[in-house]
């Protein structure tokens, strides 16, 4: 995404600018997956590396919100990642912390899951196609 390029380059404000722009036109054509996407990979990330908490705050609610809403599920984890991140950038490492880990395990029983689902069949396709 373009605002991340820009911030790694050195161009804060530029980089806000273009991930607040980007947000703006997900919101106006209503498209709440290009919304969470904003969100997720502009907007609060940047607001978090350059210590804007209160638009980082903002958005990654908004983004937990909107993705709850529309049953995005990797959005939802996303948003809940960067709230473990804005807990432990205001000082709250218990908080935090915590939050991190519940996401880690959520995240590691997800995957179990799935690979579950695909049953002794599926395992040894998806083996075969890594190979």
């Amino acid at each position: 995404m373009l605002a991340r390029s820009l911030w790694l380059q050195g161009f804060v404000d530029q980089a806000k600018s273009v991930a607040q722009a980007s947000l703006i036109d997900a919101e106006t054509a209503n498209d709440k997956l290009t919304i969470c996407f904003a969100l997720a990979l502009a907007v609060s990330p940047i607001a978090l590396i350059t210590g804007d908490l209160v638009t980082a705050e903002r958005s990654l609610y908004m983004l937990i919100e909107t993705a709850t809403r529309q049953s995005f599920a990797r959005y939802v984890m996303v948003g809940r990642c960067l709230e473990a991140a804005l807990l432990i950038e205001r000082r709250e490492f218990e908080a935090g912390t915590a939050l991190a880990f519940a996401r880690s395990v959520d995240s590691a029983r997800t995957i179990r899951w799935r690979t579950a689902q695909l049953g002794p069949a599926g395992r040894a396709a998806r083996a075969c196609q890594s190979a």
